[in-house]
């Protein structure tokens, strides 16, 4: 996954795969070594500051500063 910060929002993307939908509408992953999904929007209106120290990761946390909007923000990554 790649997670993508932003000053209004959070997303993440997958890396080398791509989410293909048939016409159902059901999802399928496709596997390819050029390729980076579409984003894919956390919830909020949260993003980060332009400050490089406004980012922490400690494990699979990571920690961020939304200046703009006075808060520390959380985001745990589940790996899998």
């Amino acid at each position: 996954k790649l997670i993508i910060f932003q000053e209004d929002k959070v997303s993440k993307a997958m890396v080398s795969r791509a989410v293909l939908f048939d016409a159902t509408g059901e999802q399928n992953v496709a596997i390819s070594s050029n390729v980076l999904s579409s984003s894919m929007p956390y919830v909020g209106n949260f993003g980060i500051c332009k400050n490089p120290e406004s980012f922490a990761n400690f494990g699979f946390r990571s920690y961020f500063v939304d200046a703009r909007r006075r808060v520390v923000l959380l985001l745990y990554l589940n790996i899998r």
